[in-house]
This record gives C-alpha cells, sequence and structure tokens, in this order.
C-alpha cells in the first residue's frame, strides 16, 4: 500500500511523558501565558514551533524516540548473544588494508561448561532455544510516517524520493518498490505510506528501507538506508510488551555505503503479526485529514514613535507592509503573502494614521507561520528607506483556530483574535493601567488593537511602532462575513473611517507649506521672508534716502 501526498498538522503544542531519557509520549496542552503589552510579540518569539506540534489520533499514547529502537535504554537488551558471521581474512597491508566481509549472523549462546566429576550444573540458558529451531508465517507491518534533511540528490539542491523495502537474499528477497509515489522536489517528504510484507521468523530477517530519488533520464540514485532486524523484535522481551498497536515511533539513520555521513532521518514503526490474525488487526490511518481554507484579517490602524527619516523635515511618507510567511508540509520553500497600506504623507511627529485591512488566504495546517510587520519612508527619487521591522509567530492563533473549527465551532464564535482577551486590571501592571488610561482618553486605543514594536538591526532601541489587529477564520465564516482590502466596500467588520491625514487648502497656502514643508523649514522661510523684505525695501528706498540727505546738506 502506497502512501499519499497529504500534508501534515498545524504546529501544536507537546507535553513530555514517561519512558525514559530519549522517550516522550504525546500529549494535548494548551496555554496562553501572560504577556506584557510591549512584550506579547517577543514573548511569542521565543516559543519553539516543535512545541506547537499538534498531536495526531496514532500518536496519541505512543513513544516516541529520537534515533534507532535498539539503542534506546527502553529497548533493553535481546536474550541472546549476537556475533557477526564474516568472510575471508583482512586483504591488503596498510592503507590497502580492507576488512574480511560480512556475510551474516550468529544469534545463540556461547558458554564454557565443567564437565568434570562434581562440577556444579551450570544454569539453564536464559532463552528457549526451541523457539528458534521451527519458523513460523509473520507479516511485517511498517508505518513509514516521513522523513527529513535528506541528502540533495539532484543538481538544484533537492530530491525527488521515493521509498523502497528489501527483505531476505537471493530467489527469495521480496521488494516493495513505490516508485510511482515520488515525491517532487523535497527534502522533507511527508510518506504516510503503510506496508506488509509477508517473513518467516525465525530465518531472513534482515529489513532495509532505503529512500530512492527518481529520476525520468538518467538512473535513480540511493539516498541513504536503513536496516531493522525483525528477528530481534520479535524475540525482544520489551518490545513484546508494548502493544501491538503502539509500537513505538522510531527516528531511523539513513547511511551510503559510499560514505558515513548521515544522509537524512526517516520515522517509522514496524508491527510484527502473526500471519493467522492479520485480518483482525486494522490498518491504523495515518493520513493527512485534506487541508482548510482559511483567512487572515489584519487592520493597521496607526503608528506612533515612529523615527523621522528625513532629518531635514523631521517627516515622514509613512506606509507599512504585512508579508505573511509559512513552510507549506513536505516542502523546502517559503510561501510569501506581501500585501501594504496606502502612504500616509508627510505623517508629523511620528505619526501615522491608515485605517487599512489586509486579507490573507490559505490552507492549514501550515509549518513555522510568522507575519512580519515593516515599516518605511517612501522616496519618489530613491529606493524607499526601512524604519523597522517585527516578526510575529502566529502558529498559537491558527492552531486555535484550526481546533475550533475541528470541534465545530463555526460562525463568529470560531473566530480567534490576536492578541487574545484582553487582561483584567488587576493581572496588568500600574504602569500599563496607566497608559492604557491616556490612550483611552486620546482616542488612540481600537476595540481588540496592540501596539507592536517596531526594531531595526543596525539601530538600537525601538524605532516606533504600529497598532494591529488580527483575526483568523474559516473561510466559509469569511465568506458569510465579506470585507473588502484597505477601505474598499463592503468596509465593515469593523467599518474603517478615512484617516485623519495632511488636508492641502489653497486658500491657505501658508498652511499648506507648513504641511509640506515642516514646522522648521516653514519657520526659517519666514525669517529669510522677513529679511527678503527688508532687504528689498532698503535697495529700492535708499537712493531717495540718498537723494533727500544731499538735497537737504546743498540747501
Amino acid at each position: 500500500m502506497a502512501g499519499d501526498d497529504s500534508k501534515p498538522l498545524l504546529d501544536g503544542e507537546g507535553g513530555e511523558g514517561e519512558g525514559g531519557e530519549g522517550a516522550k509520549e504525546r500529549g494535548e496542552g494548551e496555554g496562553e501565558g501572560k504577556k506584557t503589552e510591549e512584550g506579547a510579540a517577543e514573548e511569542e518569539e521565543e516559543l519553539d514551533d516543535s512545541d506547537l506540534e499538534e498531536d495526531e489520533e496514532w500518536e496519541k499514547g505512543r513513544l516516541q524516540f529520537d534515533n534507532e529502537l535498539e539503542d534506546t535504554e527502553e529497548y533493553g537488551s535481546l536474550p541472546f548473544d549476537e556475533y557477526s558471521v564474516l568472510r575471508g581474512t583482512k586483504k591488503g597491508r596498510g592503507p590497502f588494508a580492507r576488512p574480511p566481509d560480512q556475510v551474516g549472523k550468529f544469534k545463540g549462546f556461547v558458554r564454557v561448561i565443567d564437565n568434570r566429576p562434581g562440577a556444579v550444573a551450570p544454569p539453564p540458558p536464559p532463552f528457549d532455544l526451541t523457539k528458534m529451531k521451527s519458523a513460523n508465517e509473520y507479516v511485517a507491518r511498517i508505518y513509514v510516517i516521513d522523513a527529513h534533511h535528506l541528502f540533495p540528490a539532484d543538481d538544484n539542491g533537492s530530491a525527488d524520493p521515493y521509498l523502497v523495502l528489501k527483505l531476505g537474499r537471493g530467489r527469495k528477497k521480496r521488494v516493495i518498490k513505490d516508485r510511482d509515489n515520488y515525491f517532487k522536489t523535497t527534502l522533507f517528504p511527508e510518506f504516510r505510506a503503510v506496508y506488509d510484507i509477508n517473513c518467516k521468523l525465525p530465518g531472513e530477517s534482515q529489513l532495509r528501507i532505503e529512500v530512492w530519488d527518481y529520476d525520468k533520464v538518467s538512473a535513480d540514485d540511493l539516498i541513504g538506508t536503513t536496516v531493522i532486524d525483525l528477528e530481534n523484535y520479535l524475540f525482544s522481551k520489551r518490545w513484546n510488551k508494548w502493544s501491538d498497536t503502539l509500537k513505538p515511533l522510531e527516528t531511523r539513520t539513513l547511511h551510503h555505503p559510499s560514505t558515513t555521513t548521515a544522509q537524512g532521518k526517516v520515522r517509522l514503526w514496524v508491527e510484527i503479526i502473526p500471519k493467522r490474525k492479520i485480518a483482525s488487526v486494522p490498518i491504523i490511518n495515518i493520513k493527512k485529514p485534506p487541508p482548510e481554507p482559511f483567512q487572515m484579517r489584519i487592520v493597521v490602524w496607526s503608528a506612533r514613535n515612529m523615527v523621522s527619516m528625513d532629518k531635514v523635515t523631521k517627516m515622514n511618507d509613512l506606509y507599512i507592509t504585512g508579508i505573511f510567511e509559512a513552510i507549506p508540509p513536505g516542502s523546502n520553500g517559503t510561501i510569501t503573502i506581501k500585501q501594504e497600506t496606502d502612504i500616509h504623507w508627510r505623517a508629523k511627529k511620528g505619526k501615522g494614521s491608515f485605517n487599512w485591512r489586509m486579507l490573507y488566504d490559505f490552507e492549514l495546517p501550515l509549518k513555522q507561520p510568522r507575519i512580519k510587520f515593516q515599516a518605511f519612508d517612501q522616496d519618489i527619487t530613491f529606493s524607499s528607506d526601512q524604519i523597522g521591522e517585527a516578526n510575529i509567530p502566529i502558529g498559537r492563533p491558527l492552531k486555535k483556530a484550526l481546533r475550533k473549527y475541528k470541534k465545530g465551532v463555526k460562525g463568529v464564535a470560531g473566530i480567534v483574535r490576536y492578541p487574545p482577551n484582553k487582561r483584567s486590571l488587576f493581572q496588568m501592571s500600574a504602569k500599563n493601567v496607566l497608559e492604557k488610561i491616556k490612550n483611552k482618553f486620546r482616542g488612540q486605543t481600537t476595540r481588540n488593537a496592540e501596539w507592536i514594536p517596531i526594531r531595526h538591526p543596525n539601530r538600537e532601541g525601538k524605532q516606533g511602532e504600529v497598532q494591529v489587529e488580527i483575526e483568523v477564520m474559516h473561510k466559509t465564516t469569511a465568506d458569510m462575513r465579506p470585507v473588502g482590502k484597505g477601505r474598499d466596500p463592503p468596509n465593515q467588520y469593523p467599518e474603517l473611517p478615512e484617516p485623519d491625514r495632511v488636508k492641502f487648502n489653497l486658500l491657505r497656502p501658508d498652511l499648506m507649506l507648513k504641511e509640506l514643508l515642516g514646522e522648521s523649514i516653514c519657520r526659517k522661510l519666514k525669517c529669510l521672508l522677513v529679511i527678503c523684505v527688508l532687504g528689498g525695501c532698503c535697495f529700492f528706498l535708499f537712493p531717495m534716502i540718498i537723494t533727500q540727505v544731499l538735497t537737504s546738506i546743498g540747501k
């Protein structure tokens, strides 16, 4: 059975479980945490996206290991000894020496027994060797979830991976080649595939799981291989104690015979089922649910405390961009959706007014979603000057919106807002309470909006703040509550009024110049104008004054 091309769930939250070092049992948990008004964005920035990974049904209660199962403490030791069987002797000398070839493994016991009369009888072997004498028929069911950080096999720095499974050698070798279900141009394939292989154990037990790179013209390339000894799993006491439907998920390293460097990782688990019982053991559904369409609405209300990029006029031609970035499941690249506000020309005192709506349509789940706000000073002749930016991870609100939809919460109740519900006065510091009261009287606080600090990597401190409001909703809810981009109709939810900006009045050229050039330059121009008028008066009146003086002297 081949895998499908479905996508992984959105970032969720997980918790550590019991099971020793290297293992964790996935569980659900959610907490909003308390955030200060200015520190909300920074605190979200510190969240690790791996901590936001939501459990799927098959994960619940299942141990997960970050390495090979046989290398973990939980797996324990085998009930018998195991030795490599080599062919030939060491060949060559010095740097040309080559070790003998491994042709198999010996599994059993090697003991030195005292046969002299009166000697103490040796203890019985810890394992019933009769189990190794007769082979029974089994079905090895392999669940391959995904692979990550595969070694690039193509010139474009990527690969087109697919799976090949091999068991045994010679004529009895069984091979499953899933070439038709290769994944295009990715180093992080979501295989989501289940394979059944018939086997007899004890017997040929070396299961090879290979990842190959698909090529249309040339021969396919081997990316890497991992080998699982099914016999060891079957006779492991600890492995048998785990429930048949909850065998641990392991992360196995892929190797290539030409190098000792790891070629990537593959996540999987194995079940070994007696063939007579295979009909009664259902296949676990590991497919991803179909992606769901969502819409994110961002209202950029205003800006304050923006650093002036024009040092002469002390004003900015200010506009804000909102860039949505996320990684689609199973992809190497990032999707980017960019929108921007209109320009607030000649914004004074670091303030800007926009009342501008941005709309982003995408499908969930996504990995590492974030929104980047950038503030610019528009320059007509040269490229715009960047004032600063803010990166806001939004995995939490997106995950929350997806969870609500899956639970059947639809309509207005399914809308998730960022920032979350405002805290009460008791949860806020005195400074924040005072600031909110001041903003309320100034009319600077709008509904559920939040001031996001803007920073620049090459400058110290905040470069300004942008007041934004974010809503996430399912596309069906968005269609029931239509809105337009910017301030276009339908202008609702909420209605965005025209911003309070500079208005030019041709009847008052003095005020128009003041708005265009700024107060400082206008004052200088006024002084210059007065000096010019006085100078002009002196220039034209000077001859008359001289003539009058000379006439007076002549008389």
